[in-house]
């Protein structure tokens, strides 16, 4: 379960965009999630606690070796068609275009808020 307050921080900071998202009982319901910097720490943590939850989530990492890492904790709690790592450097103007248009084409992601 998350907090409520982990979540506001998380969006203050801007790590996470989402389609349209309510909290219920403690617990972020959505239907894509898309997390900025989730193959380490608090993101990393949150991907893989968003997919025991039953979540579709996006990560978006500089590691591909990391990304391959996550997609197996994703396979191992049965999450692995609801995960999806895309490889970019954020700190680049076009990777960020180039991340914009590849969430937005993802099959099935509804209208994603970035």
């Amino acid at each position: 379960m998350l907090p409520k307050s982990l979540f506001s921080t998380l969006n203050r900071r801007g790590a996470v965009a989402s389609a349209p998202m309510k909290i219920v009982e403690g617990k972020i319901t959505m239907r894509t999630i898309v997390i900025a910097g989730g193959t380490d720490g608090i993101g990393r943590e949150l991907a893989l606690q968003l997919l025991r939850n039953g979540e579709h989530v996006i990560i978006i990492g500089r590691s591909s070796e990391k990304g391959e890492e996550l997609r197996l904790e994703a396979a191992r709690l049965d999450g692995e068609d609801r995960f999806l790592f895309l490889q970019a450097d954020l700190s680049l103007v076009s990777e960020n275009i180039r991340i914009v248009n590849e969430v937005q084409a993802v099959e099935n992601i509804g209208q994603a808020h970035l």
